[in-house]
């Protein structure tokens, strides 16, 4: 099986205004399934003036083609229900949506994604690890305002005065600078990805992967591991990730005395982060 790669990669600098005025009015639907990659991506393009929608796989992207008027979709091409491939083929072979712009997300070490993404009919492609730069400059060769009369929409939000060395004080355990590096140094998108974690991973998951492990559910438990390994890549949670790629490995290996003894130690790292991100969170709130 593929690694999924991290979603967002480091950046050079960008000219947000040139951007925010290019895409005015200008709606995207971002098709991807998982869902703190959905908000990484989501502010991304929120952060230029991008109105975007979502859909978490490719019927339900098909089906909110049909209905909205979209100037471009982002498509990734690995999801469950339909991936991106076999959406793009459907679109393509429906005449009332046929020419609907379409960039592949792939992870670029995928072999043949490229040449298959572009075969099935798709305009363009960004490759995983994101690179906003690289979004934004591929979504301007096939986007671009014509509502002159568009007010730029983007926030323009107070800047939050929070340094770096804030936190990685808070964040132990946490690559803080390859992670706020992805998002240009972005802090606020950074906090606004790990309140989401919180909010999709609450303190109840270790008794879940506990109830499952007593239950002798290792697939499902090596499923949930490889999830919440990866999204502790995307958000640079290192110590959570190493952890979850044990009780993955254990859990993969149907070796249940090792996977149970890897639970307590999956709960503590898994608690001590999640309280950590908490704390991160609290200094939003302190500068809103």
């Amino acid at each position: 099986m593929q690694e999924e790669k991290t979603v967002v990669a480091e950046s050079a600098s960008y000219d947000k205004a040139w951007y925010a005025e290019k895409f005015r009015g200008i709606h995207v639907l971002l098709v991807e399934d998982n869902k703190i990659n959905q908000d990484v991506v989501k502010e991304l393009l929120e952060h230029v003036n991008l109105i975007v929608s979502v859909a978490d796989d490719g019927r339900e992207a098909i089906d909110k083609i049909l209905e909205t008027k979209f100037d471009a979709v982002l498509m990734d091409v690995q999801m469950p229900v339909m991936d991106g491939y076999e959406a793009t083929r459907l679109i393509r072979s429906d005449p009332r949506i046929s020419k609907m712009v379409i960039i592949a997300l792939t992870a670029s070490a995928m072999n043949g994604d490229n040449t298959e993404c572009l075969n099935v009919g798709m305009n363009d492609i960004v490759s995983k690890p994101i690179d906003p730069k690289r979004l934004y400059s591929t979504l301007s060769r096939w986007v671009t305002s014509s509502e002159k009369n568009i007010p730029t929409l983007c926030k323009v939000a107070k800047p939050l005065q929070i340094s770096q060395e804030e936190l990685i004080d808070i964040l132990q355990g946490f690559d803080v600078k390859g992670a706020t590096s992805r998002f240009n140094n972005d802090f606020l998108i950074y906090i606004k990805v790990l309140e989401k974690f919180l909010k999709l991973y609450d303190r109840d998951t270790v008794n879940f992967l506990q109830n499952m492990v007593d239950s002798g559910e290792l697939e499902s438990v090596q499923k949930l591991a490889a999830t919440l390994k990866r999204t502790a890549k995307n958000i640079g949670a290192v110590e959570m990730q190493t952890v979850f790629e044990e009780l993955e490995s254990a859990a993969a290996g149907e070796n249940l005395p090792i996977t149970l003894s890897l639970l307590q130690k999956v709960t503590e790292v898994f608690l001590a982060s999640r309280a950590h991100i908490e704390q991160a969170v609290l200094l939003k709130n302190r500068e809103a």
